[in-house]
């Protein structure tokens, strides 16, 4: 009794191998890709409210809608909520965009620390983050 117990163990343990052996074979490596996209999108709300504690000193809040168009050629629709803190000597930007395409699947990247200076003609200059 005891030799068929172990020889049944020993295929149960071999089957599981092969059926295991068997599903990694499916298993599909993931990896990021970089791709290009044109993004045409406008203010769809707006609010601006001074701080009150330096001259200039603005927080902003903007919700931007419009469609994008991937290298590829697959398009979609984004969003984009982002709060802008704005003083004199520049600004900071924080919020998410999100890109959605047609079967649902969607993008969202977040917009972090992203530091703006006020160049002496007027244009926004973006800081080299260190």
């Amino acid at each position: 009794m005891t030799t068929r117990k172990m020889k049944s163990a020993i295929w149960g343990l071999i089957g599981t191998l092969l059926t295991s052996v068997w599903l990694m074979g499916f298993v599909t490596e993931v990896r990021a890709e970089t791709m290009k996209v044109k993004v045409s999108n406008a203010v769809t709300k707006a609010e601006r409210s001074p701080v009150g504690d330096v001259e200039g000193h603005v927080m902003i809040f903007l919700m931007r809608e419009g469609s994008i168009a991937l290298e590829n050629g697959e398009t979609g629709s984004m969003k984009a909520l982002v709060v802008n803190k704005t003083i004199p000597s520049g600004a900071l930007f924080v919020g998410y965009i999100a890109f959605t395409f047609a079967d649902s699947s969607t993008i969202v990247m977040n917009i972090q620390d992203e530091k703006f200076s006020v160049a002496p003609d007027g244009e926004l200059a973006r800081r080299q983050r260190k």
